[in-house]
C-alpha cells in the first residue's frame, strides 16, 4: 500500500529561506525560530518528538491545543499563530482529529491578516492550501492558493513564486484541469532549481511524484523520488520516509512486484536502531503489504 507524505514534514525546515521573504519594514521575529526542525520551540520540539519517535499524536494534540488556548487569552497574534503553524505542519497530525483541525484552520485564517510576522502569514497559508488539498476542499484550497499569490507578489524571490507555484498546481489538480497543475508544478521545479536550494527542490520533486502516484503513473512517480533522493537529505529518518516510497513505486513498476528486500531491512534495523516508532509502523506495514 502507498503512503502518502504530507508537506508538513519538510516545511519546517524549508523556513531557513525566511530572511531571503522579508519585506523592507518586517521584523524577524516569531517565525525565525522556524528555521529548521531543531530549532522549533520546547513545544514544537516536543510535540515533533511525541509524533516520529513514540507515533503519539495524541499528546502532541493535547499539548498544542493546551498552547493556543493559552495564546487564545494572552491575545498575542503572532505567537497564536505561530502554534497554528506547528499543528498544521507538524506530520500527519492535523488528520488525526478532523473536528478540531477544521476549527483550528477555520481559526487560522481568521488570525492571519491580525498577524504582523509575514513569514509565518505566508506559511500559514500555504500550510492551510496543503491542508485543504488534503481534504479535497477545491473552493478553500483555491482561496489560500489565492491569498497566497498575493503575498508572493510583494517578494521577488524564487523560493517564495516556487512554493506558490505548487499552492497553484494543487488548487488546479482539484478543479481537474490537470494540465495546468502540471504546468505549476513543473514551473515550481524550475524555479526551485534556479534557486539552488536543496529543501525546496527536494519538497517539490516529492510532490511531483506524489502527482503522478495519484494517478497510477509509477514509472513517472519513481523518475522524480529518485531525483528527490538524490538530493541532500534532511535527516536520516526522512530520507528512510522517502526510501520506502520509493520501494512501494519500484514494486509497483515492476511485473512480479520485486524489489530489493535488503533495502527494506534497512529501514527496519535503522528505525529499531534509533527507536522511531512511526517510521517502524511504516514499515512493517510495507512488509506485510
Amino acid at each position: 500500500m502507498l503512503r502518502i507524505i504530507s508537506i508538513h514534514f519538510i516545511i519546517l525546515s524549508l523556513l531557513s529561506c525566511k530572511n531571503e521573504m522579508k519585506t523592507p519594514n518586517q521584523t524577524q521575529d516569531a517565525s525565525l525560530i522556524l528555521f529548521d526542525i531543531r530549532s522549533l520551540d520546547s513545544i514544537g520540539r516536543l510535540c515533533y518528538e511525541k509524533i516520529i519517535v513514540d507515533n503519539d499524536f495524541q499528546s502532541a494534540q493535547n499539548l498544542l491545543k493546551s498552547e493556543i488556548e493559552k495564546q487564545i487569552v494572552s491575545n498575542e497574534k503572532d505567537s497564536l499563530l505561530l502554534y497554528y503553524v506547528y499543528y498544521f505542519c507538524l506530520p500527519e497530525l492535523s488528520k488525526f482529529d478532523s473536528v478540531l483541525s477544521e476549527k483550528f484552520a477555520v481559526e487560522c485564517e481568521k488570525i492571519i491578516p491580525q498577524a504582523k510576522d509575514f513569514p509565518l502569514k505566508w506559511i500559514a497559508l500555504y500550510a492551510l492550501n496543503d491542508y485543504y488539498f488534503q481534504l479535497n476542499r477545491q473552493d478553500k484550497c483555491f482561496d489560500c492558493s489565492l491569498k497566497l499569490s498575493g503575498f508572493s507578489d510583494d517578494i521577488d524571490n524564487k523560493y517564495a513564486a516556487a512554493l506558490n507555484k505548487l499552492a497553484r498546481a494543487k488548487a488546479h489538480e482539484l478543479n481537474q484541469d490537470y494540465k495546468a497543475a502540471l504546468e505549476n508544478y513543473l514551473s515550481a521545479l524550475y524555479l526551485s532549481e534556479e534557486h539552488s536550494s536543496p529543501d525546496i527542490e527536494r519538497l517539490v520533486l516529492a510532490e511531483i511524484s506524489k502527482f503522478y502516484q495519484r494517478f497510477n503513473l509509477y514509472e513517472k512517480a519513481l523518475e522524480y523520488k529518485i531525483k528527490e533522493l538524490q538530493l541532500p537529505s534532511l535527516d536520516s529518518n526522512s530520507y528512510y520516509h522517502s526510501k520506502l516510497d520509493e520501494l512501494a513505486y519500484i514494486r509497483k513498476t515492476n511485473p512480479n512486484g520485486n524489489y530489493d528486500l535488503n533495502q527494506l531491512y534497512e529501514i527496519i534495523a535503522f528505525a529499531k536502531k534509533n527507536n522511531y516508532k512511526r517510521l517502524k509502523l511504516f514499515a512493517f506495514a510495507f512488509l506485510r503489504t
